[in-house]
């Protein structure tokens, strides 16, 4: 296994996670997009990476999660609409923006 499928892997279960604690966000009362929430998705999208994998750039893991919270505002309306979304449809979304890891 190469040190790219490697981080690929590592970056596709830190996805799942983190579709799991954007559901829990959700239940916890996050209505329409606004800077406190896109802040919030972004600050514990880096954090559970660096936690999960420590030896991920965090210059680079930023650009990851600010370009997923981006796709993820584009394609739901509110944050609450995320709710209903599949776990298979976010993983999708966060695939398009792995090109920010490499």
């Amino acid at each position: 296994m190469t040190k790219k499928d490697l981080l690929r892997k590592e970056i596709f279960v830190f996805t799942l996670l983190l579709c799991v604690l954007l559901l829990g966000y959700v239940g916890c009362g996050a209505g329409a997009w606004n800077q406190a929430n896109r802040d919030k998705i972004v600050t514990s999208c880096v954090e559970k990476a660096k936690a999960g994998a420590p030896s991920l750039d965090e210059t680079k893991l930023k650009n990851y999660c600010s370009c997923y919270q981006q796709e993820l505002e584009k394609k739901y309306s509110s944050v609450a609409a995320m709710a209903t979304a599949k776990t298979e449809d976010l993983t999708k979304t966060a695939e398009g923006c792995l090109k920010f890891m490499f």
